[in-house]
Formats: C-alpha cells, sequence, structure tokens
C-alpha cells in the first residue's frame, strides 16, 4: 500500500474518501453468494468496477 498503515480503530485524519481510505467492492445475489474485493484508492471508476465484475455479473 502507498500509505503507513494504522492500528485498529484509529480515525482518518481525513473526511471521506481519500488516500488513506480503501474501496471495498462488495456484490451479492439472492442466492447468497457474495463477491467482494479491495478496489482502489480514492473514488473508483466504472472501469474498475467493471474489471473486478466481469464474469460474476451477467
Amino acid at each position: 500500500m502507498p500509505r503507513a498503515s494504522r492500528k485498529r480503530g484509529e480515525p482518518a485524519m481525513k473526511r471521506g474518501i481519500s488516500k488513506e481510505q480503501v474501496c471495498i467492492l462488495v456484490a451479492s445475489d439472492r442466492g447468497k453468494n457474495s463477491r467482494m474485493q479491495a478496489s482502489c484508492l480514492l473514488h473508483p471508476t466504472g472501469q474498475k468496477i467493471k474489471e473486478h465484475l466481469e464474469g460474476h455479473v451477467t
């Protein structure tokens, strides 16, 4: 990771989405199947979301 790690429960220095937060992409269906993956730092783009879900969501 390009940032230093923090202790558990320690708050981020900045509010909202920043380089201190990691975007986690989560998808689930009615059959109780789920997919979770660390997507990126900062704001996720449509292309990043498409790459992570490709082959899992039709």
